[in-house]
């Protein structure tokens, strides 16, 4: 298949692969808190900034999936943020606080613009109390979602003011990057979520080609140093991204799709690795309610859906995910202009939807991978449809239906390799060659969290991606 080799090229041309130390562990998932409820639901919904039962059930509820960071929305005072805060220093885990709209005006009212304002009117009267009172479990700061280009001196600057704050010491920091696909207007802050569609970015749906190499090469540039440049002058511990496949404008355009994920996978975990940070991937664990009135629903993604996304951000060298959204929330425009809402793992009194039980799956499931790969360096990805058909361990893969990801050296006397099949619904399967002989060959099996051996003193590995839609495998000398 030739039509995605033009991506290969852009990946070596505009983002020299660089290695860099194992990543760090990053245990369960970060969670994007909405609270939706509180402004706009009937009365008596469970309004978790302002009741500490309807807090603690909330946290409770987000911790029993597997949340370990929770993102808190905008908050103001001291009052509410500990409303939230103490719970989640009860089970033991960590928050961050939203900082996007206290910083800059371009999105917000009223905001600050220098460190002497922003100490003044957050550091000194809600950062530095909470830190003081909450420790590691206040553990940092949510910069912003989807900054625009000149967002990111602005950012810079606030990255300064932390750091020079002593009270503040030891503070991370994390931001959620644009989508690669992002248009101008997006770009240049303007519209929020804003996307291109596949023909503006040289994709031919219907021929299920890139068409328009060119337009294609000047987007992965763009965002590729769009990318660079907010990792090198905001300085992020978690660089996170948030790129969506279950909607019709990729799921009709497989080719873009596949284009899309790999790029930015690719880009955000190279980014990351190289700077010594942690990349983050945004999960699609929403649905659009009324999807007659949204130009390109969330769809719904199941437990198969998000364990495939995740293992194709790991066969790119992901390190952590994240979820869009904690609970039930609007979201603005539609064809009406009205907007509508979205389902997501919790409903306005804090009980769980249907897609509760896809999230826990999916955080049990990348925990593993999780666990295993952070003790081992990132390599690269071996997958014939993007024109990469050997790399330090397999050297051939017999079908374009399984694409995999290395981690490891070739002169290590362990190795790991990571399978995703291409489709998030149908079975993959191929022959693995691999490129020298290894004494013995494992399987992770993700029921039990235990190593099976499925091969010795062999160079190849017969893989079927029927029940999983990724597989992890241990290589020994």
């Amino acid at each position: 298949m030739k039509k995605f080799a033009v991506s290969a090229l852009l990946l070596s041309a505009s983002l020299p692969f660089q290695s860099a130390q194992a990543a760090e562990f990053v245990d369960g998932s970060f969670a994007s808190m909405t609270a939706e409820m509180c402004y706009t639901t009937p009365a008596g919904s469970g309004c978790y900034r302002n009741d500490p039962v309807q807090a603690r059930k909330a946290v409770n509820a987000l911790a029993d999936l597997g949340v370990t960071k929770f993102l808190l929305p905008p908050t103001d005072t001291l009052a509410a943020a500990r409303l939230i805060a103490a719970p989640i220093k009860e089970r033991g885990l960590s928050f961050y606080t939203y900082e996007g709209f206290d910083w800059y005006s371009t999105r917000g009212p009223d905001g600050a613009t220098d460190c002497a304002s922003y100490t003044q009117r957050r550091i000194d009267p809600l950062l530095a109390p909470l830190r003081a009172e909450f420790g590691d479990t206040y553990a940092g700061l949510h910069f912003a979602d989807e900054p625009a280009l000149d967002d990111i001196a602005r950012l810079q600057r606030q990255t300064d003011c932390v750091k020079s704050d002593p009270r503040l010491g030891g503070m991370k920091i994390f931001v959620n990057l644009l989508p690669l696909h992002a248009n101008n207007a997006s770009f240049n802050g303007t519209e929020h979520a804003g996307a291109l569609a596949p023909h503006e970015y040289g994709v031919n749906c219907a021929a299920g080609t890139i068409s328009q190499p060119a337009l294609t090469t000047a987007m992965v540039n763009r965002y590729s140093n769009y990318a660079r440049d907010a990792v090198d002058k905001i300085r992020p511990d978690y660089l996170a991204f948030n790129l969506y496949p279950f909607v019709p404008s990729l799921q009709n355009c497989v080719t873009a799709r596949d284009l899309l994920m790999s790029e930015n996978m690719s880009i955000v975990s190279n980014m990351a690795r190289s700077r010594g940070r942690t990349s983050v991937a945004y999960m699609q664990n929403v649905r659009t309610a009324d999807p007659a009135n949204h130009p390109d629903p969330f769809n719904y993604a199941n437990f198969n859906s998000l364990r495939w996304s995740a293992s194709w951000f790991y066969v790119f060298g992901g390190d952590g995910l994240a979820n869009f959204a904690s609970h039930t929330h609007r979201y603005n425009g539609g064809f009406n202009g009205q907007g509508g809402w979205q389902t997501s793992m919790f409903d306005w009194n804090n009980d769980p939807t249907d897609l509760a039980g896809d999230a826990l799956n999916l955080h049990s499931y990348s925990r593993q991978f999780q666990r295993e790969l952070s003790a081992y360096t990132y390599r690269g990805f071996v997958d014939n449809a993007l024109g990469v058909s050997s790399g330090d361990l397999v050297g051939w893969i017999s079908s374009n239906q399984v694409l995999a990801g290395e981690y490891g050296k070739s002169t290590d006397t362990r190795a790991l390799v990571v399978f995703a099949r291409r489709f998030p619904a149908t079975s993959g399967t191929a022959t693995i060659g691999l490129n020298r002989w290894w004494t013995q060959i494992e399987k992770l099996n993700l029921d039990t969290g235990l190593w099976t051996t499925v091969g010795t003193s062999t160079n190849s590995i017969d893989v079927s991606l029927s029940t999983d839609p990724g597989a992890l495998y241990r290589l020994t000398m």
